[in-house]
Order: C-alpha cells, then structure tokens, then sequence
C-alpha cells in the first residue's frame, strides 16, 4: 500500500513521537524495533523503522519528511530538542501530563495505539524484517481514513 502520500512532506501542525513495537527477530531490549511516527494534526501519517532513537537518527528521519512546518509537538524526551531548529517547537512532559492545552501527542499516540492492538488482534506475529511494510500498510489506511468510500479504489489503482 505504498501511496503518493509518501512522497508528499509533512507541512502545518505535526506531531512527531517514538516508540517500539514488538517483532519477532528484533534485536532491540525485549525484542522490540524502534520506530518514529510523524503526523500532519488530523493529516497525513507517516511511520518509520529506525534503527536506534538518537538524535542524530530522528533528525535525519524528520528532515526528510518535512516541508513548511509552522509547528512540531512532541514529548520532552532529550532526543526531540533539536525540532526547534526546524520550527516553533512545544514539548509535553508525559510524567506530569498528558496534554496542555493545544500542546498534545495525541493524534500519533493514538496511531501507536491502534497500531498495536492491530498487531496483537490481527497479525500476532510480525517479524522486523517486513514491519516497515506493515506500518506502511496502516499509515495509508489512517492517512485515508476519511475516504473510506474510495479507499478500495485507491488500492486497486496502486496495483
């Protein structure tokens, strides 16, 4: 389910977030692989395997998937500080909350949410190797999610 929309930069409001998902053969801590998931604010979605969260990593990842950004939410992990060099640049402190106001993760939180329990209640199992097509898969599906009428048709003109 490779699209067009992967071609196309995140521009506007995005929230960027990191997290590990469980895969058979990962060689990360518990058997995870690292992934980063970067989301226009109720747009465009885009997840990435990434070998290991530095901020060199991130950065890399980030700077190729965006494109006049006026605004980068993300939580306050050490890694994300350098968004700020990219655009105006609000972090949430998960330890105390999880939202101020418009300054939130949820919108990629919530793709990581649905992401895994698709995982478990659908696939069971997922090996590193093809997890990159996998969240393809789903990011196309979030990404057209308000077309669903012609999400099929989507598919079978990608074909």
């Amino acid at each position: 389910m490779k699209h067009d929309i992967f071609d196309d930069k995140l521009c506007g409001i995005v929230e960027v977030d990191a997290s590990a998902v469980k895969a058979d053969g990962a060689t990360g801590r518990f058997g995870t692989q690292n992934v980063l998931g970067m989301a226009e604010r109720h747009g465009a979605l885009k997840m990435v395997v990434i070998d290991r969260l530095t901020t060199e990593n991130i950065e890399r990842v980030c700077l190729g998937n965006f494109d006049r950004v006026e605004m980068i939410y993300s939580d306050a992990a050490n890694s994300m500080h350098f968004l700020s060099e990219i655009a105006e640049h609000r972090t949430v402190a998960h330890y105390f909350e999880h939202a101020h106001g418009q300054t939130h993760t949820n919108y990629v939180e919530n793709a990581w949410s649905l992401f895994k329990r698709g995982l478990i209640g659908v696939f069971h199992h997922v090996s590193a190797k093809c997890l990159q097509e996998y969240l393809d898969e789903f990011a196309f599906r979030c990404s057209h999610r308000q077309e669903r009428a012609v999400l099929i048709d989507l598919v079978l003109a990608a074909c």
